[in-house]
């Protein structure tokens, strides 16, 4: 009797396993098929699409076409913070549909007054380890695209961003339009940077800055017939960038 149930124990024990070693490969090849898939936004007249997915290690990444040409090679997103890394080990919990976007409004200087704008906007929202929320918002108009990084949630807490893995990986064939960025404190009266470096035209791409700091944005690159200007908007003083 005690030799029955020990085999019927044994028996379950084995079932328990298989059902588990099922469950863990059933996780593992939903996770791999999840990062596989390929996300695309285009702009409203279809020549502009931004792909995006997630590696198999969690990274973000993403890539940007023009008239089926690749402009931007795949290159990666995210950034770190003092709370948590939000640059590998994610996952993707959902992805909205994709919704347009439009917005009139005048400026106050420049060569026209009223201005307009239309994209396709779609976010992506993931987590990392510690289940932390960051969302990746792109917006893609029939001139550029557009994206940011939002945290929906909020703290008492002082949140540092310590790092910004964001990356543009160009063809090698690429010419650069760059300023390069003086480390701080250098220059006239310790004034630095001040951003008024000339511009170091037609350079290879790759190219090391003669600072520690690196460029600065706006950026100029020429790829073939393309022309492609990388800059910033909507960021403070005490935004690490």
């Amino acid at each position: 009797m005690v030799l029955c149930q020990y085999r019927n124990r044994k028996i379950e024990t084995r079932t328990l396993r298989k059902k588990v070693l099922l469950f863990i490969t059933m996780i593992a090849f939903s996770a791999n098929v999840f990062c596989a898939v390929n996300y695309t936004v285009k702009s409203p007249n279809g020549k502009i699409a931004v792909h995006f997915r997630l590696t198999s290690t969690g990274e973000p990444v993403y890539s940007v076409l023009h008239s089926g040409s690749i402009i931007i090679k795949e290159s990666k997103l995210g950034l770190v913070r003092s709370d948590g890394n939000f640059s590998t080990g994610l996952f993707l919990d959902s992805v909205s549909n994709v919704g347009v976007v439009s917005d009139a409004y005048k400026l106050s200087h420049g060569k026209r007054l009223n201005c307009t704008y239309k994209g396709n906007k779609r976010v992506f929202f993931l987590k990392n380890v510690k289940a932390k929320t960051l969302e990746i918002i792109f917006q893609v108009s029939n001139d550029g695209v557009a994206f940011r990084y939002y945290f929906p949630e909020q703290t008492d807490t002082t949140v540092k961003i310590f790092k910004e893995a964001t990356s543009y990986y160009f063809d090698v064939s690429t010419k650069c339009f760059l300023q390069p960025c003086p480390d701080a404190r250098m220059g006239w009266c310790y004034t630095s940077p001040s951003y008024e470096e000339y511009y170091q035209i037609e350079i290879p791409i790759g190219t090391p800055s003669p600072y520690q700091a690196g460029w600065v944005m706006p950026a100029l690159f020429h790829f073939g017939k393309y022309w492609v200007c990388i800059t910033e908007t909507a960021v403070d003083t005490n935004y690490c960038g």
